[in-house]
């Protein structure tokens, strides 16, 4: 393998997460991006989860809790906490304590993409190849939500290596099971929805450890309780209860039998959808070559379990998929990592690949908002803002040019640099010529389902003019939110 063409994957992504800065519209923003960043100013500036002072800013849309005419988001602390450092940081640089478009940014940069970078340089010097590397940094929605001020993304990373930590040696050492304990920790304090992941985990090892399996969950333990405690102090102050938190992470069911078809097969919101790579994921579930391991029987375990418990409950916002899958992504390209799609046909391998990437690329230059109206948004929103409304992303380049720079020329910037993904991408597959094959008619079934007439009923011009104006008035609503909050 060429080392040098898996670091430059990793440089174009770096630089596609500098270029591309989503900001999503207030009035449809239903995640809690706004009320992470506003409770890391309230920590560092009053040493308080009490968010008031910014209830003009967050509006009515975001996760919040009101008790005793206080505001507190609902989220865990977790990503506010880790946030104190990068809001320091945006402090000295503008000496401004409400930037939010640089602080936003920063926190966004080093608490959601910075994670995937790790993770791809470390399974980059763990010998994965460079087509599992693109997979993960690009054909999945990891991509999207890396983007984004999320907690779903660090929380992904911290339970991935959690199993790793556990299940990558021949034998289980104690070592390993408490630090894997405090990155699972640690990930519950970024999103409860981590919570099922964690219980699987703890019980893999009374199943699989027979020698000191006391010894074992006594280790994890010590490294969990911690962030257990702090999780039930938050927990405590925003609602007098410790346990509001966990409550509310089962709570939050929806018992329908088309929850399987929207949450993984639908063009709406279906993982499988947006990441038909991800097929062969389970495929190999079924015939790797470790399926008769300890860590392949506790891995098919966490996917599975943790793909029924998440079609069970609620979408919680307007993203693309349901967010707890975000958190086994990595899991379930684990046998990507390790060469076990170098064999399968290239010629699928360039087709799922590019179908994957380009679903996933489109929203991110958009608007990575899925409004229930649009059962088709690769065709009857994403696309329909690119060509009709003329919609691009936030971006560096036009933030630092300004209107000089044409929509065309900053569109052609994005499709250079996704040209880079695949040519890095298919020049070290085994059969190149049939994965480029398999690449070209990706491309070419893309899109023509991007630009199929009529695919929705209804008229949705309207409602993407709403989300546009939406997404313009953002910024002038926040620069007078946050003169507001100052003053």
């Amino acid at each position: 393998m060429d080392g040098n063409r898996a670091l430059w994957l990793i440089i174009v992504y770096l630089i596609i997460s500098v270029y591309l800065l989503p900001f999503l519209p207030l009035k449809t923003n239903k995640t809690e991006g706004l009320a992470i960043w506003t409770t890391t100013v309230s920590l560092y500036q009053n040493l308080s989860f009490d968010i008031t002072w910014a209830e003009s800013l967050i509006g009515k849309d975001e996760k919040i809790l009101r008790r005793d005419e206080r505001i507190y988001s609902q989220s865990p602390p977790g990503l506010a906490i880790l946030g104190i450092p990068v809001y320091i940081i945006t402090k000295f640089i503008t000496r401004d304590p409400l930037d939010l478009s640089l602080g936003w940014f920063l926190m966004r940069f080093f608490l959601c993409t910075l994670p995937i970078i790790f993770l791809a340089y470390w399974l980059f010097k763990n010998d994965a190849d460079e087509l599992s590397i693109s997979i993960l940094l690009f054909a999945n929605p990891l991509f999207i939500y890396s983007l984004l001020l999320t907690p779903y993304v660090l929380a992904s990373c911290l339970m991935y290596f959690s199993f790793r930590l556990i299940y990558d040696p021949q034998r289980i050492f104690l070592r390993n099971c408490f630090l894997a304990g405090l990155l699972s920790g640690l990930a519950l304090n970024c999103t409860t929805n981590s919570l099922i992941f964690i219980i699987i985990l703890a019980v893999s090892l009374v199943i699989v450890e027979k020698k000191e399996k006391i010894h074992c969950i006594l280790a994890f333990s010590l490294g969990f309780t911690p962030f257990l405690i702090i999780l039930f102090f938050h927990s405590y102050v925003i609602s007098g209860s410790i346990f509001t938190h966990i409550f509310t992470e089962f709570s939050e069911f929806s018992f329908k039998t088309r929850n399987l078809y929207d949450f993984l097969l639908s063009p709406q919101n279906g993982l499988l959808f947006y990441s038909p790579i991800l097929l062969f994921s389970l495929l190999l579930l079924l015939i790797s070559f470790e399926k008769k391991t300890a860590r392949h029987k506790v891995k098919v375990a966490l996917i599975l379990i943790c793909v029924a418990y998440f079609c069970l409950k609620n979408k919680q916002s307007n993203f693309p998929i349901q967010e707890g899958f975000i958190l086994i992504l990595p899991l379930m390209m684990d046998s990507f990592f390790d060469g076990e799609l170098y064999d399968r046909s290239n010629l699928w391998l360039g087709f799922l690949f590019t179908l994957s990437t380009l679903f996933n690329f489109l929203p991110a230059i958009t608007l990575p908002i899925v409004p229930p109206e649009f059962k088709y948004p690769h065709n009857t929103l994403w696309m329909k803002l690119l060509t009709e409304e003329s919609f691009f992303t936030i971006n560096s380049v036009g933030l630092i040019f300004g209107p000089v720079i044409n929509k065309p020329f900053l569109i052609s910037i994005s499709l250079v640099l996704i040209a880079f993904v695949f040519h890095f991408t298919w020049i070290n597959t085994r059969k190149p010529s049939k994965f480029l094959i398999g690449a070209i008619i990706g491309i070419l079934v893309v899109s023509v389902y991007v630009i199929l007439p009529n695919l929705d009923k209804q008229n949705l011009q309207k409602k993407r003019q709403e989300i546009k104006n939406s997404f313009s008035l953002s910024a002038r609503m926040i620069n007078s939110s946050l003169k507001k909050c100052a003053s």
